[in-house]
């Protein structure tokens, strides 16, 4: 490198902190996480109590909102992941109130809402959502589309609450030295909130995006619509690459796609939201047309049936240059695991998911039974069977901090703890496998790793500076790793204070 150094070159002498390339973010959702900065935030909050206080708070500091929104809310406060209408009556009873869950899987609504949307006990199950009851009665817990009959009635955020939804959020992603996302949930206005940051020069990650394929509309329209949005983009940093698909729900709600049905009384299987014949038919129209799927898919059922898609489809060996992906694999059939490699199918894994919490323990478990309890989240299982893994957060749903995930996934406890007992031990991984997928396995994803994801001669210079050496801290201590210094293309994006004197980087 020396050869390089010139008058106008600046050198800088570390002194043992760590280079290491910008990290990949491949199921984020950074826009709608910066939008939910500044509504009703029930993130990490521990009791019902505070949750209500909150939303009584927010309600009351807001009295020109006609609705209440917000999201954050945990499942696992409540029993069967069901809070009641009658809950958010007593605190908000003259305005509507629709709450998402963490998951972004269920939502909390009070009497306002759903005397709006017109739900009542005779109302019936959309396709792919559960109207939660009670005697009969709803009882304010929506689950999957069923969210729909009430969200689409509350005022939608503009474009300029985008915009700097979108300004708050990348500058947290930089902080934690994230250069480059793959945003899995695009709609219109998402994307013109790229759009407008990547044509004006402000977007200092590298995003592409992923459009939802609607279960309940036209395949062939849906696919013509991203093509004619592909046309509209400007700037560098920002591409429509993906389709995405929810092939089922989530486990703790009962509406993820399993094998075998659920411990419960009713004994179900969950919802599959694709059925096999179209979906194959769906993965060969997106192959024809170059555009990646990106598959949200929880149950060892959904995993499997949309394994059978990619490999069944009209053109497989062309459908495996997509460098597809699947997303969350809580549940994976030992027999589908090398199935990964041999397709070429990224392992997308949010692995801060990866330890025993109330989730796991008051909701997943249960309904799971101990066997197929042995086999939540196998990120080391996928690994072993030489699947990718990448990297991702689900932010705003988990924390968008590369770094706990990592730890995570190496000790199987929460991050921090350092007496912790281990969760399912023979699922550790090891922590190269973590830094591949938050670097040149993001990138692979991406279709960048030609130019991005590892430090290479020719490679933009998509760098961090670690505070320390991730290989030479205690497992328990990676999720302290901070970031000192965050370069995309060369261009200094963010800087801690008091590192480099302060100083700007040339």
């Amino acid at each position: 490198a020396k050869k390089w150094i010139g008058p106008d070159t600046r050198v800088i002498k570390l002194d043992g902190k760590a280079v290491l390339p910008g990290l990949h973010d491949c199921h984020d959702n950074l826009v709608d996480g910066g939008v939910n900065l500044n509504e009703c935030n029930l993130n990490e909050v521990k009791s019902v109590e505070k949750v209500l206080s909150i939303v009584e708070s927010y309600a009351r500091s807001h009295p020109d909102k006609k609705w209440i929104t917000g999201a954050g809310w945990s499942l696992a406060l409540f029993e069967n992941g069901c809070p009641t209408k009658e809950l958010l009556d007593k605190i908000v009873p003259d305005r509507p109130v629709c709450l998402a869950s963490q998951d972004y899987h269920s939502a909390w609504v009070n009497t306002k809402a759903l005397e709006l949307a017109g739900i009542t006990s005779e109302t019936e199950n959309p396709r792919g959502g559960i109207i939660e009851k009670t005697d009969g009665q709803p009882n304010g817990t929506l689950r999957e589309s069923a969210i729909d009959l009430v969200s689409r009635l509350a005022p939608k955020s503009t474009l300029e609450e985008h915009l700097k939804g979108l300004r708050r959020a990348q500058k947290l992603a930089n902080q934690l030295g994230i250069t480059s996302i793959q945003d899995a949930l695009v709609n219109n206005m998402i994307f013109d909130a790229y759009n407008t940051l990547s044509e004006n020069g402000e977007l200092t990650v590298k995003v592409a995006g992923a459009i939802r394929i609607d279960p309940d509309e036209d395949d062939k329209k849906q696919v013509r619509a991203i093509e004619e949005l592909r046309k509209k983009i400007k700037g560098d940093r920002f591409r429509i690459t993906s389709a995405k698909l929810f092939m089922d729900g989530v486990i703790e709600a009962k509406t993820a796609a399993l094998i075998d049905s659920y411990n419960d009384e009713k004994k179900s299987n969950g919802l599959v939201l694709f059925e096999a014949d179209r979906l194959k038919k769906l993965v060969s129209l997106l192959e024809s047309k170059n555009i990646q799927v990106h598959v949200h898919a929880i149950g060892d059922k959904a995993v499997k049936e949309t394994l059978d898609a990619f490999e069944n489809c009209d053109h497989p060996e062309r459908t495996s240059k997509l460098r597809n992906h699947i997303a969350h694999l809580e549940l994976v059939d030992a027999k589908d695991r090398a199935r990964f490699q041999k397709l070429n199918v990224g392992a997308t894994i949010q692995a801060l998911w990866a330890h025993r919490d109330d989730y796991v323990s008051k909701l997943t478990e249960p309904v799971l039974g101990g066997e197929r309890s042995k086999g939540i989240y196998p990120i080391r299982g996928l690994f072993d069977a030489n699947a990718r893994l990448v990297g991702g957060s689900d932010w705003p749903v988990s924390s968008l901090n590369p770094f706990h995930a990592m730890e995570v996934a190496v000790r199987r406890c929460p991050p921090g703890g350092k007496d912790s007992s281990v969760w399912l031990p023979q699922e550790r991984v090891p922590l190269r496998g973590m830094l591949e997928a938050y670097t040149i396995n993001g990138a692979y994803t991406n279709h960048q790793d030609e130019r991005t994801g590892s430090i290479e001669p020719g490679k933009a210079a998509d760098l961090i500076v670690l505070d320390k050496d991730p290989f030479g801290v205690p497992a328990h201590k990676i999720h302290d790793l901070k970031v000192l210094l965050t370069l995309l293309d060369g261009k200094e994006v963010y800087r801690e204070e008091g590192f480099l004197e302060k100083e700007s980087l040339k």
